[in-house]
C-alpha cells in the first residue's frame, strides 16, 4: 500500500511552480518509486501481488484551493 501525500494549498492559476513541482514528487513520483521497487521485489520473489495506492477524492472533486494537490493525486489515479 502506497499512501505518501500532503495537501499544499492554491488555486490552480495562482500557484508558483516550485509549490506544484514539490506536490508532485510528493503526490505522484514517490507512488512511482513504491510501485517500481514492489513490481521488482515482486517478480523476484515470482510470486504476484496487488498495488494499492490511496489517492484522495480530490482527485476527482477537487476543492477551489486544492489544485496543488488533486492535479498529482488525480495523475496517480488515472
Amino acid at each position: 500500500v502506497s499512501n505518501a501525500g500532503a495537501a499544499w494549498e492554491g488555486r490552480i492559476g495562482e500557484l508558483d511552480d516550485a509549490l506544484l513541482r514539490k506536490s508532485f514528487e510528493l503526490n505522484f513520483f514517490a507512488h512511482q518509486s513504491v510501485a517500481q521497487n514492489a513490481v521488482r521485489i515482486m517478480l523476484e520473489q515470482g510470486t504476484g501481488g496487488v498495488l494499492l495506492f490511496n489517492t484522495s477524492k480530490q482527485a476527482v472533486n477537487p476543492g477551489p484551493k486544492f489544485g496543488a494537490y488533486g492535479v498529482p493525486k488525480a495523475a496517480t489515479l488515472f
